[in-house]
């Protein structure tokens, strides 16, 4: 979606400036340490991640001045990696190819480091699964991945994942490549499938300009 000088979120919604401008939302930890994410991997180079104090930033939104960067909708590699995961469900043993096709474009040495087939469907759609958070890392897809993977039969999820604590200034101590983060006080807890807050609330907006919809608000709030 196409931004300009003239055209954009403002300084409160710009991808560019809550994510660099500003330092509003910091790489988490989590993914930043999953030992998937190879330490040479060109997607932690400096084109694609700033450092500031030690904490590390996405750089994939540059113009912090007129905030005219593309907010990403789609993408070729969303494409490939969403038959990769079809094929994986199906036991076809080509999702490989697709996977691969994403991920060797970013590694130093694709023939010894590229992925090669994994001993079992649930083991194949992980990794598939890792490497979306890898390559739309702030291209706000992870949301829609965690509802979708509610109950899966394969790789499944129950409820929205502990997460790195945010509201507070990141520790530049928490980020080691390859050592799993492990959830720790002042960081966000799980929320379980069965806690009312799973669904979110009907808007005010909404509840006030028709009563029906009121009465039948999402039980919590």
């Amino acid at each position: 979606m196409e931004n300009s000088a003239t055209n954009n979120p403002s300084v409160n919604g710009a991808l560019a400036s809550q994510y660099l401008g500003r330092s509003l939302i910091a790489i988490s930890p989590i993914i930043w340490n999953n030992a998937s994410w190879l330490a040479t991997d060109k997607r932690r180079g400096t084109n694609l991640v700033t450092v500031k104090s030690g904490v590390y930033y996405t750089n994939k939104y540059k113009d912090t001045s007129t905030l005219s960067d593309a907010s990403p909708l789609l993408r070729y590699s969303e494409v490939l990696l969403n038959r990769a995961e079809a094929k994986a469900r199906l036991d076809n043993a080509t999702y490989l190819v697709d996977l691969n096709a994403v991920r060797n474009r970013s590694l130093n040495n694709p023939s010894t480091e590229q992925y090669s087939l994994f001993a079992t469907k649930a083991q194949a759609v992980n990794a598939i699964l890792t490497e979306r958070r890898i390559e739309f890392l702030a291209e706000g897809l992870r949301w829609n991945t965690i509802h979708r993977l509610q109950q899966d039969d394969v790789a499944p999820m129950s409820g929205i994942p502990a997460k790195y604590k945010n509201g507070a200034a990141p520790v530049a101590a928490d980020y080691k490549i390859g050592t799993p983060y492990v959830i720790k006080a002042g960081d966000v807890t799980a929320i379980p499938y069965t806690d009312y807050r799973y669904v979110w609330p009907i808007p005010t907006l909404e509840t006030s300009a028709n009563p029906t919809l009121a009465a039948q608000q999402n039980p919590g709030y």
